[in-house]
């Protein structure tokens, strides 16, 4: 009997410790997944999906997960701006081998209305290469392309119902390895579409040009002032390096890169740079908004650009291949001719890229 008793009375100390565990690594995830819902924090599926309320598996988009997401992005127009970086040869898969991999799906409801967005972000290659990313909305034929960044090196969070984009910044010199600083950016659902705003510059991107030169780029004036001077505006850039004998200046963010030069001989990182061209290029640019007084921006089509300037010329532009010059002004003394203000690249039936050329400092212009 007593040995029977000892029997049960073990059975019975396993039995209420395996309750005890049982109830405390539930209690843990309760916590957990509590405390991720009050701070706002990311929730990022694996290879099985994440479906928080709202969520369907059940539906034509599948659910929320990294093969779904590689899925999506097969044959979007994602994957032709993420091609065209040109890490994957023509040809070659986007996914496995040296090519990209799906290193990051956050399923967040972004628009309010209840079933969740899937934000996808890709890697490969080394340390600071593009994480091109995107964010897809589920309808009734499947999982839709609704927004995409694809040349930044950035990391993701989501904020208050906001996409929160940090990427890396530098001073002059500085490796890729050890940014001194970084820039934030945010995309949030407007009611129509996804759109950009970034903590680091003025929402000023009005561009003024006209046959004496680019005169203002937002609130930075590209005729008189320095690389310091851009960084105040715009933010510190996300690349600085020399380029032969221009300091080029690169805002990934903001789709905008500045050569600055300086043909007195000082090195044109310094206060006594000046600039030399402004590149306004793909999404990035459009996302941010540039434009110029005439309504000329990067994304319009090419019918909407020749209504605007139907005089525009063909020009073959190095480093641009065929463009439409739009604006010219007087050549350099003694120089017979014009040289272009303000190009524009044509792909696909848009402006894909927008170049403007500024009076290198010590020459001059006629007019």
């Amino acid at each position: 009997m007593l040995r029977s008793q000892r029997h049960i009375s073990k059975w019975l100390l396993w039995s209420i410790l395996g309750m005890v565990l049982v109830s405390g690594v539930g209690a843990g995830a309760y916590l957990l997944g509590k405390s991720s819902d009050d701070d706002g924090s990311t929730a990022a599926a694996s290879g099985s999906a994440y479906s928080p309320q709202g969520a369907s598996d059940d539906g034509p988009a599948g659910p929320c997960s990294k093969p779904t997401a590689k899925d999506a992005v097969i044959d979007s127009e994602f994957e032709g701006a993420v091609r065209e970086l040109g890490v994957v040869p023509a040809g070659e898969p986007l996914f496995g081998g040296s090519g990209y991999v799906v290193v990051e799906v956050i399923c967040r409801d972004l628009t309010a209305d209840g079933p969740v967005e899937m934000v996808t972000e890709l890697d490969c290659c080394a340390g600071g290469a593009p994480t091109p990313w995107a964010i897809f909305v589920a309808d009734e034929r499947g999982w839709q392309l609704a927004f995409y960044r694809s040349g930044i090196q950035a990391t993701l969070s989501v904020r208050s119902g906001a996409v929160v984009e940090r990427s890396p910044a530098y001073a002059p010199g500085e490796p890729t390895c050890c940014p001194s600083s970084f820039r934030l950016g945010r995309i949030r659902w407007d009611g129509n579409v996804f759109a950009f705003e970034t903590n680091e510059a003025s929402a000023n991107r009005t561009i003024k040009a006209g046959r004496r030169g680019v005169t203002r780029l937002g609130g930075f004036d590209p005729q008189n002032k320095s690389p310091a001077d851009a960084a105040r505006e715009f933010g510190p850039p996300s690349y600085v390096g020399p380029n032969g004998e221009l300091c080029v200046n690169e805002w990934h963010d903001l789709g905008l890169r500045i050569s600055f030069a300086n043909l007195g001989g000082p090195d044109p990182c310094s206060a006594e740079g000046r600039v030399g061209s402004i590149e306004l290029k793909d999404e990035l640019a459009a996302q941010a908004g540039w434009e110029t007084e005439t309504g000329v921006r990067v994304g319009m089509s090419a019918e909407e650009l020749r209504e605007t300037y139907p005089d525009a010329k063909p020009q073959l532009l190095h480093g641009l291949g065929r463009v439409l010059v739009l604006i010219e002004r007087p050549a350099l003394i003694g120089v017979v001719g014009t040289s272009p203000v303000l190009s524009a690249r044509i792909a696909d039936g848009a402006v894909d890229e927008l170049r403007m050329s500024v009076a290198a400092p010590g020459s001059s212009y006629r007019g």
